[in-house]
Protein backbone atom coordinates (compact mmCIF):
# COMPACT_ATOMS: atom_id res chain seq x y z
CA UNK A 1 0.00 0.00 0.00
CA UNK A 2 2.73 2.41 1.03
CA UNK A 3 4.37 1.34 -2.34
CA UNK A 4 1.09 2.55 -4.60
CA UNK A 5 0.87 5.49 -2.50
CA UNK A 6 4.43 6.30 -3.48
CA UNK A 7 3.72 5.72 -7.25
CA UNK A 8 0.88 8.13 -7.05
CA UNK A 9 2.20 10.66 -5.97
CA UNK A 10 5.36 10.27 -8.22
CA UNK A 11 2.66 10.65 -10.71
CA UNK A 12 0.90 13.08 -9.29
CA UNK A 13 4.22 15.02 -8.72
CA UNK A 14 5.53 14.51 -12.55
CA UNK A 15 1.91 15.53 -13.76
CA UNK A 16 2.45 19.02 -11.92
CA UNK A 17 5.65 19.38 -13.30
CA UNK A 18 4.44 18.91 -17.16
CA UNK A 19 1.69 21.21 -16.67
CA UNK A 20 4.16 23.83 -15.49
CA UNK A 21 6.82 23.78 -18.44
CA UNK A 22 5.87 26.53 -20.97
CA UNK A 23 3.96 24.69 -24.05
CA UNK A 24 6.02 25.11 -27.41
CA UNK A 25 4.10 25.82 -30.28
CA UNK A 26 3.91 23.77 -33.53
CA UNK A 27 6.38 25.37 -36.04
CA UNK A 28 4.74 27.25 -38.75
CA UNK A 29 5.62 26.96 -42.54
CA UNK A 30 5.73 30.21 -43.87
CA UNK A 31 3.09 31.26 -46.46
CA UNK A 32 2.99 33.07 -49.35
CA UNK A 33 2.26 36.57 -48.17
CA UNK A 34 5.28 35.92 -45.57
CA UNK A 35 8.02 35.07 -48.10
CA UNK A 36 7.73 38.49 -49.69
CA UNK A 37 11.50 39.16 -49.70
CA UNK A 38 11.74 35.55 -51.66
CA UNK A 39 13.05 35.93 -55.40
CA UNK A 40 10.56 34.50 -57.87
CA UNK A 41 11.49 31.59 -60.57
CA UNK A 42 11.49 32.04 -64.20
CA UNK A 43 11.97 29.67 -67.18
CA UNK A 44 15.32 29.19 -68.51
CA UNK A 45 13.00 30.91 -72.17
CA UNK A 46 11.91 33.83 -69.60
CA UNK A 47 15.66 34.39 -68.09
CA UNK A 48 16.96 34.26 -71.78
CA UNK A 49 14.62 36.44 -73.18
CA UNK A 50 15.12 38.98 -70.01
CA UNK A 51 18.41 39.07 -70.51
CA UNK A 52 18.52 39.42 -74.26
CA UNK A 53 15.96 42.19 -74.24
CA UNK A 54 17.62 43.85 -71.50
CA UNK A 55 21.32 44.06 -73.73
CA UNK A 56 19.43 45.05 -77.00
CA UNK A 57 17.45 47.76 -75.06
CA UNK A 58 21.10 49.03 -73.64
CA UNK A 59 22.44 48.56 -77.15
CA UNK A 60 19.90 51.02 -78.72
CA UNK A 61 20.40 53.98 -75.65
CA UNK A 62 24.26 53.77 -76.38
CA UNK A 63 23.46 54.41 -79.97
CA UNK A 64 20.94 57.11 -79.65
CA UNK A 65 23.29 58.71 -77.14
CA UNK A 66 26.52 58.40 -80.43
CA UNK A 67 23.57 59.64 -82.62
CA UNK A 68 22.96 62.61 -80.24
CA UNK A 69 26.64 63.33 -80.63
CA UNK A 70 27.67 62.44 -84.48
CA UNK A 71 24.12 62.88 -86.56
CA UNK A 72 23.50 65.93 -89.01
CA UNK A 73 20.08 65.27 -89.18
CA UNK A 74 17.59 66.23 -86.88
CA UNK A 75 15.27 63.38 -87.80
CA UNK A 76 17.74 61.14 -86.67
CA UNK A 77 18.35 63.42 -83.21
CA UNK A 78 14.72 63.17 -82.55
CA UNK A 79 14.56 59.70 -83.55
CA UNK A 80 17.53 58.65 -81.44
CA UNK A 81 16.04 60.96 -78.38
CA UNK A 82 12.89 59.00 -78.88
CA UNK A 83 14.89 55.55 -78.47
CA UNK A 84 16.57 56.61 -75.72
CA UNK A 85 14.11 57.44 -73.90
CA UNK A 86 11.41 54.53 -74.61
CA UNK A 87 14.47 51.83 -74.43
CA UNK A 88 15.43 53.75 -71.18
CA UNK A 89 11.95 52.50 -69.59
CA UNK A 90 11.76 49.55 -70.82
CA UNK A 91 15.39 48.56 -69.41
CA UNK A 92 14.43 49.59 -66.26
CA UNK A 93 11.51 47.21 -65.81
CA UNK A 94 14.07 44.51 -67.59
CA UNK A 95 16.23 45.27 -64.77
CA UNK A 96 13.15 44.46 -62.23
CA UNK A 97 12.55 41.71 -63.65
CA UNK A 98 15.96 40.70 -63.25
CA UNK A 99 15.72 41.08 -59.81
CA UNK A 100 12.69 39.87 -58.83
CA UNK A 101 13.02 36.72 -60.97
CA UNK A 102 17.21 36.01 -59.55
CA UNK A 103 18.36 36.11 -63.47
CA UNK A 104 21.81 37.94 -64.21
CA UNK A 105 21.96 40.87 -66.05
CA UNK A 106 24.34 41.64 -68.64
CA UNK A 107 26.87 44.07 -67.50
CA UNK A 108 26.61 46.06 -70.05
CA UNK A 109 24.54 45.87 -74.00
CA UNK A 110 26.72 48.27 -75.95
CA UNK A 111 28.19 45.76 -78.56
CA UNK A 112 31.89 47.28 -78.58
CA UNK A 113 32.28 45.71 -82.81
CA UNK A 114 29.28 47.20 -83.34
CA UNK A 115 30.04 50.79 -81.49
CA UNK A 116 33.44 50.89 -83.19
CA UNK A 117 32.33 50.86 -86.30
CA UNK A 118 30.17 54.17 -85.87
CA UNK A 119 32.87 55.89 -84.03
CA UNK A 120 34.39 57.49 -86.60
CA UNK A 121 31.44 58.40 -88.58
CA UNK A 122 29.34 61.68 -88.39
CA UNK A 123 27.02 63.62 -90.68
CA UNK A 124 25.58 62.31 -93.36
CA UNK A 125 27.71 59.08 -93.60
CA UNK A 126 26.47 58.31 -89.59
CA UNK A 127 22.90 58.81 -90.68
CA UNK A 128 22.97 56.70 -93.49
CA UNK A 129 24.64 53.71 -91.25
CA UNK A 130 22.34 54.46 -88.35
CA UNK A 131 19.38 54.21 -90.08
CA UNK A 132 20.43 50.98 -91.67
CA UNK A 133 21.55 49.61 -88.05
CA UNK A 134 18.14 50.71 -86.61
CA UNK A 135 16.33 48.93 -89.24
CA UNK A 136 18.29 45.61 -88.47
CA UNK A 137 18.13 46.00 -84.50
CA UNK A 138 14.25 46.74 -84.64
CA UNK A 139 13.41 43.50 -87.08
CA UNK A 140 16.13 41.70 -84.74
CA UNK A 141 13.97 42.96 -81.45
CA UNK A 142 10.40 42.97 -83.42
CA UNK A 143 10.76 39.32 -84.24
CA UNK A 144 12.46 38.32 -80.48
CA UNK A 145 9.66 40.07 -78.78
CA UNK A 146 7.00 38.26 -80.92
CA UNK A 147 8.69 34.38 -80.22
CA UNK A 148 8.38 35.37 -76.68
CA UNK A 149 4.76 36.40 -76.74
CA UNK A 150 3.68 33.18 -77.58
CA UNK A 151 6.15 31.33 -75.60
CA UNK A 152 6.50 33.20 -71.85
CA UNK A 153 4.13 32.24 -69.62
CA UNK A 154 4.79 35.03 -67.07
CA UNK A 155 1.96 37.22 -66.53
CA UNK A 156 3.62 40.50 -65.77
CA UNK A 157 6.50 39.65 -68.59
CA UNK A 158 3.46 38.54 -70.99
CA UNK A 159 2.31 41.89 -70.29
CA UNK A 160 5.04 44.16 -70.31
CA UNK A 161 6.04 42.23 -73.98
CA UNK A 162 2.41 43.27 -75.20
CA UNK A 163 2.96 46.85 -73.62
CA UNK A 164 6.70 47.15 -75.62
CA UNK A 165 5.53 45.49 -79.26
CA UNK A 166 3.75 48.61 -80.58
CA UNK A 167 6.52 51.00 -79.29
CA UNK A 168 9.20 48.26 -81.08
CA UNK A 169 7.12 48.25 -84.30
CA UNK A 170 6.54 51.66 -84.46
CA UNK A 171 11.14 52.48 -83.82
CA UNK A 172 11.15 50.04 -86.95
CA UNK A 173 9.06 51.83 -89.03
CA UNK A 174 10.57 55.17 -88.16
CA UNK A 175 13.98 53.30 -88.95
CA UNK A 176 13.02 52.46 -92.17
CA UNK A 177 11.74 56.24 -92.84
CA UNK A 178 14.69 57.62 -91.78
CA UNK A 179 16.50 57.03 -95.50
Amino acid sequence: MQFLSVAILSIASLGIALAQQPKQAPKKVPNTAERIGEVKSATPGESQFVQDALKGGRQEVAMGQMALRQSSSSAVKEYSQRLINDHGAANKRLEEFAKEYGISAPDSGADKSIMARFTNLSGPTFDYAFAEQMVRDHEDAVAKFESAQKAVMNPEMRAFIESTLPTLREHLSQARNLH
